[in-house]
This record gives structure tokens, C-alpha cells and sequence, in this order.
């Protein structure tokens, strides 16, 4: 095991619920990341980012605050995109509002994921596809995406375990 994480609706559970597992799973280095901005507000990345996730699923709602916004893209922390989940589930109305193009603007470290492939009926190649819909230019491409500045994987093992 190398890493620890969240998911699921953090309006019913918000990742501070989970402070002591993160205290824990970082003393024993494990890597962490959460799923969070998807159905709250930024305050659930926020509570992610002070749980010291080193990623975030979804994130969603940053663009609502600007502060948030800097932070992500100051500390590059990977935010795990997911288009077609986000419009499939409601929690963004249509491609044309998703926030991705504004995150790559902005210089956010943004992720193409497909979330959950059997659920929403997604692959890798369809939701680039979306993401070049989203754009709304020519300037969001494979090779863009390709182009950006690589760093190592987000969940290199710290250490090995014994069970």
C-alpha cells in the first residue's frame, strides 16, 4: 500500500471528517489524495489541501474562489478532471460550463481522467474528446496536454511494507 483516499459525495462527508485516518496515513508514509469540490463548494478542497492531499478528485468548484484557485496553481497539487462523469451526474450543467479550460488557463495541473469507465461508459480517447469541445479553440489538444511539464508520479512509494 502506497497511498490513502476519499471519495463520494463530500456534502454527506466532508474529507475533516476523516483528519485522524490522514494524521495517521501520513506518519506512516503513506501518499494522499481526495475526492473533493465535486458536489460541495471549495471549502471541501480546502479541507482536502489541510488534510495534506496531495491530489484532488474532481475539484469542480475551485473556480469559485480566486485564493483557491492561486493556491492550486502555486502548489501544482494535480486536480483529476473528469468531464464526462461531472455532466453525466448533473453536477455540472453541460460541456460548455465545464471549468477545465479555465484551470488550464490558469495554469492548474489538470488531469484528463475518465472517473469511473463502467458507470459513466467512458475511455481515455472520448473524454479528450470532450475536453477539445470544451475548449472552445484548437488550443487544447493531445499534444497540449502532452506538452505539459511532466514531475514525477503523484504516488511514488515512500517506503515498503511488511503484512
Amino acid at each position: 500500500m502506497v497511498g490513502f483516499g476519499i471519495g463520494g459525495d463530500e456534502k454527506r462527508a466532508g474529507p475533516e471528517l476523516f483528519r485522524e485516518v490522514y494524521s495517521f496515513c501520513a506518519e506512516n508514509g503513506l501518499r494522499l489524495t481526495a475526492h473533493a469540490g465535486e458536489t460541495a463548494g471549495p471549502e471541501s478542497i480546502w479541507g482536502a489541501l489541510n488534510l495534506r492531499a496531495e491530489r484532488i478528485g474532481h475539484g469542480l468548484t475551485a473556480y469559485q474562489d480566486p485564493d483557491l484557485i492561486q493556491e492550486l496553481a502555486q502548489r501544482q497539487i494535480p486536480i483529476e478532471v473528469c468531464v464526462t462523469s461531472n455532466v453525466k451526474t448533473g453536477v455540472c450543467p453541460n460541456l460548455a460550463d465545464h471549468p477545465v479550460r479555465r484551470y488550464f488557463d490558469e495554469g492548474l495541473m489538470v488531469t484528463v481522467n475518465t472517473d469511473d469507465p463502467a458507470m459513466f461508459e467512458t475511455s481515455s480517447p472520448p473524454s479528450i474528446s470532450c475536453y477539445r469541445r470544451i475548449s472552445h479553440s484548437a488550443t487544447i489538444t493531445c499534444a497540449n496536454w502532452r506538452a505539459i511539464p511532466s514531475r514525477p508520479p503523484s504516488f511514488p512509494p515512500r517506503r515498503s511494507w511488511n503484512f
